[in-house]
């Protein structure tokens, strides 16, 4: 018998069906939080002034979200 297995991300802030998971670092530690479009978006605003100062250091390229 075949067994179908189905994840649900929830947001980890409103407890929404999330539809991301976003991963950030800050001080050293990186972080993952699963989050509806619309949380995702702002927490890209709240820290776009940062981003922009600031000076990559690695990671991947910026294109899509996801």
């Amino acid at each position: 018998m075949a067994q179908k297995v189905q994840v649900l991300l929830v947001d980890d802030l409103d407890g929404g069906e999330a539809d991301e998971t976003v991963t950030f670092s800050l001080d050293g530690k990186s972080y993952e939080i699963d989050l509806t479009t619309t949380n995702a978006d702002k927490l890209r605003d709240a820290l776009e002034p940062y981003t922009k100062g600031g000076r990559r250091t690695g990671g991947r390229a910026s294109g899509g979200r996801g």
